[in-house]
This record gives C-alpha cells, structure tokens and sequence, in this order.
C-alpha cells in the first residue's frame, strides 16, 4: 500500500482474518486483536503486525481449545477505511432469547464500547420490522433479513450509519439461550434483576474483578469454579472464562463480543445486574435461563470496595479518579 494514499486522508480499521473464524459454531468474536483509528502507514505496520501477533496468543488457544477446534490456522489481515458514524452497533436478525424477533443494540458513534462489552447501548426488539416506525431501524433489520434470506442462517452484523447505513461484518449467529422462563425466589435470597445473556442456572461464590485491574494479576487470584462478578465484561478477561462457572456483569449488553463468547463456551451469564448489592465471597444462584440472579443476605449498595486489593501501586492521579467514581454510585 502506497503510504501516501493513507496518511492524513482517513483513518482506517486493521482486522483479522482467520481460516477458523466466523463458523457457524465458532464466531471468534474479539478473540483475535482489531485496530481502530490507524493514522499513519507506520501505524499500519505496527497494527497488522499485533492482529497476526494475536494468532498466537494464550487467549486463542485456549478458546479453540474449549471448543475442540484443531488443525492448522492460517490468518489474514483485512484493511478497511473507519467511517465516523452517527449510530452503530450490533443486529441479530434473531434474538438468542426469542427467536421470533430481531435483536438491534446501538450507540452513537463508533461501536468499539458496545460490542467490546464496556457499555450497555439503546435496544430494540421488533416482533414485526414492517412496523418499526424509524426509518433506520426499519431499514437495517429488513436489509438483514435480506442476508438472512442469501445465506439460509440468521447472521450477526455490525453495522454503522454516516447518512449511509454500512454493513461492517456479518457472520453466523452461533448459539442461541432458551426463551427466559420464571423461577421461583428461593427463601432467605433476594432476587436481583438483570438480562438473560447465556443459558444455565448454578449455584457459588462470587469473585469480583475490578475495571482496572490487570487481566494477568485477576487471572491469578481468580479461583476456578467461583462466579465472575464485574462491572464491565470485555475481551480482556476472555482467559477468566475459562476459569468461571458463571458470569455477572452490570453493563447490559446480550450482543456484545464478550456475550457471545460466553454462549459460545456454555458459561452461564446474566447482564444488566445490580453488582453493588453483592459481597465478595457472597453465595449466589445465577439463572442465565430467566435473567436473573438470587444472592443470600445481601448487603445494601455500597459506598466504598472492600474487594480485592490490587498488588501495584496506584498514583494518587488514579486513587482520585477512583474516589470521583465510588462517591457517584
């Protein structure tokens, strides 16, 4: 590539391209590294070089394995120009929980924080799209249906909206969670509302992992088994899957990468739920069939952590932002 067609014109978007990605039971969904915003040809040297870098990480191999994926792998790089969209996001022309209805989740502006899991996006879940009364939305899941229809599967896109609707991606839905049925409140538990993400009920403790601390140091305290409780379910604490029974997170997103993925391993996981309530080491039921979590004598939502203390040292920069963010829970 020309370096001279790329710089100061546009910003473009380096993905991965894997001859094991985006099969109808394996979507790898952030599981190998995107790179938004590359400026410059230097930039996009560095970015194709940590996309085939990914390949080989501990990350990729354990997913693969967990899914019984062999052979050889071989990986490409896809270079496309990044739009700066008005809306974008994530549409299942069927939903994981209610196979009838399409599923839209979307932010304005770039996706990355909706469908990396750091954010919880505006949802729309039409039983007929002839009657969707914006256009755009109207648009989107009928040109979905359209994909739907030319490859014989209900797909996955990403999308985005400039004044033009895009198609970013569009691969399999690969697992879908059964219609949320009612569960009786066992005595003494409280129940915490939330949004069913993948399927499965169990019983444990919770371990919470915190936003800001290194997905390395959480791997290591982490016992196996226990309940992974967090505010915010991103790829980087894909290596923790596989160490959870079940997920709880706060930010309410069932199209997210890291969302899929958990249906993908079979990891219970309900979203959208209210963490503050929870102790670290509380007991807890998770119903990822009906979207919703049971905990036993739950504390009222509190002020300040008392969960895992972090092994670095904090600069009194972060301990500030850190105070700003608990005093507006």
């Amino acid at each position: 590539m020309d370096p001279y067609i790329l710089e100061g014109r546009f910003p473009v978007v380096v993905r991965s391209s894997a001859t094991v990605e985006d099969s109808s039971r394996a979507g790898f969904a952030g599981v190998f590294e995107s790179v938004t915003g590359v400026n410059s040809f230097d930039e996009l040297i560095r970015a194709i070089e940590r996309v085939f870098k990914s390949a080989e990480s501990r990350r990729v191999k354990q997913y693969t394995g967990r899914l019984g994926i062999k052979g050889d792998m071989k990986i490409a790089v896809i270079v496309q120009r990044q739009i700066k969209p008005k809306l974008a996001g994530v549409l299942f022309t069927r939903s994981p929980n209610e196979l009838d209805r399409a599923l839209v989740e979307f932010i304005k502006g770039l996706p990355e924080e909706l469908i990396s899991g750091k954010t919880s996006g505006k949802r729309l879940l039409p039983l007929n799209p002839s009657k969707v009364k914006d256009p755009l939305m109207r648009e989107l899941i009928e040109t979905g249906l359209e994909v739907e229809d030319l490859f014989s599967r209900p797909p996955d896109i990403e999308w985005a909206y400039d004044e033009t609707l895009w198609l970013l991606q569009s691969r399999d839905i690969t697992a879908f969670a059964p219609k949320p049925e009612k569960a009786k409140v066992p005595k003494g538990w409280r129940k915490l509302g939330g949004v069913p993400t993948s399927p499965g009920r169990a019983r444990g403790k919770a371990y919470f992992v915190l936003d800001d601390q290194p997905p390395e140091e959480a791997e290591k305290l982490f016992p196996k088994g226990g309940i992974l409780v967090t505010y915010v379910l991103h790829a980087e604490y894909y290596n923790l899957f596989m160490k959870a029974s079940r997920i709880i997170t706060k930010v309410e997103s069932v199209l997210s990468h890291p969302a899929i993925i958990a249906r993908e391993l079979g990891i219970p996981c309900v979203a959208g739920v209210d963490v503050e309530v929870i102790r670290e080491g509380d007991e807890v039921i998770v119903d990822g069939d009906g979207g919703v979590v049971y905990v036993k004598n739950p504390r009222k939502r509190f002020k300040k952590l008392d969960l895992w203390s972090a092994s670095w040292e904090e600069d009194e920069l972060t301990k500030e932002l850190w105070e700003e963010y608990l005093n507006a829970l």
